[in-house]
C-alpha cells in the first residue's frame, strides 16, 4: 500500500513541504562550484567550448588546490587531437578528478554515454549521474548506485565526497 500512486505522490508533496518550510540553509563553505551561466557564455562563446577551454578551466580550477574536482560534462567522443591532448593534460594534473557518465537515450544502442576512454584514462574516477524522475516531473534524488553490465556505477556526487573526506 506504500507503494501505491496516492500514498508515494502524498509523501512526496509532504516532503517537498518540508523543505519548504526549512526554509533555505547557508551554502557550505567547503564546496564550490565553477557554474557556465549565461555571462560566461557571453564571454567565451557558445556551448559546447573548444576542450583546449575546459582544459583552462580545469587548470584555474586545480590552482586553488581542492581536495577533488568533478567534471559534469559528458565527454564522450573526440574532437581533435591538440584540444583533446589539451584536456588530458589538465585532467590527469588536476587532483582527484571525477567525470560524468549516464544511461543513454540513443537509438545507436550505447547502453551509456561514457568519458572518451582518453579522458577516462586520465580521471581519477567516473561518476554516474542518472537522475530518478517522479511521476510530476520532479527530481528529487539520484541513486548511489545504478547497476550496469560492468557491475554498479557509483554516484558522481558520492565519488566526490568519498574524494573530499575519506
Amino acid at each position: 500500500v506504500s507503494l501505491s500512486f496516492p500514498v508515494t505522490t502524498l509523501s512526496q508533496k509532504l516532503n517537498d513541504f518540508y523543505f519548504r518550510l526549512r526554509g533555505q540553509q547557508p551554502a557550505s563553505a567547503h564546496v564550490a562550484l565553477v557554474l557556465i551561466d549565461d555571462a560566461t557564455l557571453a564571454q567565451y562563446g557558445r556551448w559546447p567550448w573548444p576542450r583546449q577551454l575546459l582544459g583552462r578551466l580545469i587548470q584555474a580550477t586545480s590552482e586553488a588546490h581542492p581536495k577533488a574536482i568533478g567534471v559534469d560534462i559528458l565527454l564522450p567522443e573526440a574532437e581533435d587531437d591538440l584540444n583533446d591532448a589539451a584536456l588530458t593534460r589538465a585532467i590527469a594534473s588536476a587532483p582527484n578528478l571525477v567525470l560524468a557518465t549516464k544511461i543513454s537515450s540513443s537509438p545507436q544502442g550505447r547502453l551509456w554515454v561514457d568519458p572518451w576512454p582518453r579522458f577516462a584514462g586520465a580521471a581519477k574516477s567516473i561518476g554516474q549521474v542518472q537522475a530518478i524522475i517522479d511521476l510530476d516531473g520532479m527530481c528529487r534524488g539520484i541513486p548511489l548506485y545504478e547497476p550496469s553490465a560492468d557491475g554498479l556505477r557509483p554516484a558522481f556526487a558520492l565519488l566526490l565526497a568519498q574524494l573530499a573526506a575519506p
